[in-house]
């Protein structure tokens, strides 16, 4: 298996919480996703970061969802586009 390619998540409760057959991204996946350092995934992340970007603590580990990045993508744009 590609070391990229993300393990599928169990699927979502009966509730209807989660998103089924969605993987998180590891850091190294975000970056790749992103197209910017894993260093500056790390730095995004921190408590008090200027452009936080949403993210799950699982222990040690940090994760993301796919559909959390699209949405700070989109954000971003956004916010580039009033500022033209």
């Amino acid at each position: 298996m590609d070391p990229f390619t993300p393990v599928p998540l169990m699927p979502a409760a009966a509730d209807g919480a989660g998103t089924p057959g969605v993987a998180l991204l590891s850091v190294h996946e975000a970056a790749r996703l992103l197209n910017v350092t894993p260093s500056w995934i790390y730095e995004h992340v921190l408590p008090g970061a200027h452009d936080r970007l949403p993210h799950v603590k699982l222990g040690k580990f940090v994760r993301f969802h796919p559909h959390d990045l699209a949405a700070y993508i989109d954000t971003r744009r956004a916010a580039a586009a009033r500022r033209r």
